[in-house]
């Protein structure tokens, strides 16, 4: 699964418990929020993402970088992430005050609202867990304010082998960067301008009729497990639900997004073609579109249509580890050896922790180039060498690719001698 659908909720659905006493009002912090048209995000996205490819080339201010790192090690840390560390409250605040969402708000309102949210702020850092990734790329930085800057970064997660495209607002305070605003641009839905559509929408009684469904599918989401199918399953019948509403055409291609990734992931082609065939009638592809459509048509075995597809989804968000591994897996079905090879080496360029490049790219290798020191070295470079021999013998064997098994087998043997893999895979290979 290439995102985090489960990313964005948490802290709109936050905004749903803050009419709560809780700590002063405070007016310190002034920030616009400005929404960006389609147009403007695409225009941005080009030159982060497609012209900028290896990474920003402008100077990167040390703060900013130190705040990702430091963001990235607290996603990974089992100690409570402490909100106040990573996000401005008083800028989130200020934002949504912007916004015009509290504009019928009475001012005992507005102060009940400042009060819980500030009182809110460990649920906020919380949230940012969504986010967890192992390293980061900055690719491009805007400047907002002096003080005030855009930020487009991938993040890498290397254990759910997923590359996030996101964007940031940081303001810049006297503790540091601290984010008062950020997307998952592959979701397209961004953090405070949701919770403006669910203040204006009103959360009460008077609330839109969507909003009242929104809130349970959303918080369904909060216990979503992304490796397994009967998690995503649970999803369908409050998105089902949803959809019978009226909807903004931003919620419409989220939901239209959730229903192809329930149907992926118990193994439901067909209808997840149909839904994305369905979405693109109507006019509510999301920015996954492409993508979504490209592994659809894999899974169907429509190798030839799925790199199209992946091909497009490049245009708008670039190439990384991810889709390097998605396009060398219909090269390596299409027997394109070579291309796989070179998509897999690519993807291990811009990644060099990410397993499934590295399985892609032992499966497009010819045996006999096992025992090349570059070859080894991939495996060196992950952050479980054994268990990346593992991960890769696993795939050969489901595969059928006794082969390239038994030669890589032998390298394990060289490179990790004393391995309780070793036992296991002999046995298994009939190589004892």
């Amino acid at each position: 699964m290439r995102f985090r659908p489960a990313q964005i909720l948490p802290l709109c659905i936050l905004t749903l418990g803050v009419f709560t006493s809780g700590c002063r009002d405070s007016n310190k912090v002034k920030v616009e929020h400005r929404e960006y048209t389609e147009e403007e995000t695409e225009k941005a996205m080009q030159k982060a993402f497609v012209e900028q490819s290896d990474g920003a080339v402008q100077e990167v201010p040390a703060g900013v970088d130190r705040f990702f790192t430091l963001l990235g090690k607290a996603t990974r840390s089992e100690a409570a992430i402490d909100g106040g560390q990573f996000l401005s409250i008083d800028g989130m605040l200020s934002a949504i005050a912007s916004s015009g969402s509290l504009d019928s708000f009475s001012t005992s309102q507005k102060k009940d609202f400042s009060k819980g949210f500030r009182s809110a702020a460990g649920q906020l850092g919380s949230t940012l867990r969504q986010a967890a990734y192992d390293h980061h790329k900055i690719q491009l930085i805007e400047k907002i304010d002096e003080d005030e800057l855009l930020v487009y970064t991938r993040l890498y997660d290397n254990e759910m082998g997923i590359v996030s495209q996101m964007r940031w607002w940081l303001l810049e305070t006297d503790k540091g960067w601290r984010a008062y605003d950020y997307e998952d641009l592959s979701v397209g839905l961004r953090t405070v301008s949701l919770m403006a559509a669910l203040l204006k929408g009103g959360l009460g009684g008077n609330s839109e009729p969507w909003i009242k469904d929104f809130i349970p599918a959303s918080q369904q989401m909060q216990s979503l497990a992304l490796d397994s199918p009967e998690s995503f399953e649970e999803l369908r019948a409050p998105f089902e639900k949803l959809r019978r509403n009226k909807l903004p055409k931003d919620i419409a291609s989220f939901a239209s997004m959730i229903m192809v990734s329930i149907h992926q992931a118990n193994d439901r082609a067909d209808e997840a073609l149909a839904e994305l065939n369905d979405a693109e009638t109507k006019g509510i592809t999301g920015p996954l579109f492409h993508y979504q459509m490209g592994s659809v048509l894999a899974a169907l075995e429509k190798h030839a249509k799925a790199l199209e597809g992946y091909s497009r989804h490049a245009d708008k968000f670039g190439f990384d580890s991810d889709l390097y591994e998605m396009i060398a897996d219909s090269q390596l079905a299409l027997e394109e050896f070579e291309k796989a090879q070179e998509s897999a080496l690519a993807g291990l360029a811009d990644n060099p922790a990410s397993v499934g490049c590295l399985i892609s790219l032992v499966a497009a290798t010819p045996p006999t180039d096992f025992g090349d020191s570059n070859f080894t070295e991939k495996f060196v470079a992950t952050s479980d060498p054994e268990g990346s021999y593992e991960a890769a013998l696993d795939y050969l064997i489901d595969n059928e690719d006794t082969e390239r098994a038994r030669s890589l087998l032998v390298l394990l043997k060289k490179n990790h001698p004393i391995s309780d893999l070793i036992e296991y895979y002999d046995e298994t290979l009939g190589t004892e």
